[in-house]
C-alpha cells in the first residue's frame, strides 16, 4: 500500500518517517514543516530511517512475540476475573 500524502513511498515508510519527525520536533506545526521539507531533501537520511525502520519492525514485529504479547494478555485477564481456567500456551518455534 502506497502513502496517500507521499505516493513515491510504502506507507509503512511513511509512517516511521512521520514519527521520527514527530519524536525530534514535537508537535509544532512550523518545526514539522521545516523538518518534512529536510527530509524531502535529504535522500541519504531518508534512506537510513527507512532502514532503521525496517530493522526495528524484524526485531519487535515478529510472529512469536505477537503470540507471546496475546497470551499474557488473555492470562493477565483471566487473573484478574479469577478464572480457574487453565492457561493453554501455544508451540510456534518454541513454548515459553
Amino acid at each position: 500500500m502506497r502513502s496517500p500524502a507521499f505516493p513515491f513511498i510504502s506507507l509503512g515508510k511513511a509512517i516511521v518517517r512521520a514519527r521520527s519527525i514527530a519524536e525530534r520536533y514535537g508537535r509544532h506545526p512550523v518545526s514539522l514543516a521545516a523538518a518534512i521539507r529536510t527530509l524531502a531533501m535529504d535522500e541519504a537520511r531518508r534512506i537510513q530511517l527507512s532502514r532503521r525502520g525496517r530493522e526495528i519492525q524484524r526485531e519487535r514485529y515478529t510472529m512469536q512475540r505477537m503470540l507471546d504479547a496475546y497470551l499474557s494478555e488473555y492470562d493477565r485477564l483471566l487473573e484478574k476475573a479469577g478464572s480457574r481456567a487453565p492457561r493453554r500456551r501455544l508451540a510456534v518455534g518454541h513454548v515459553p
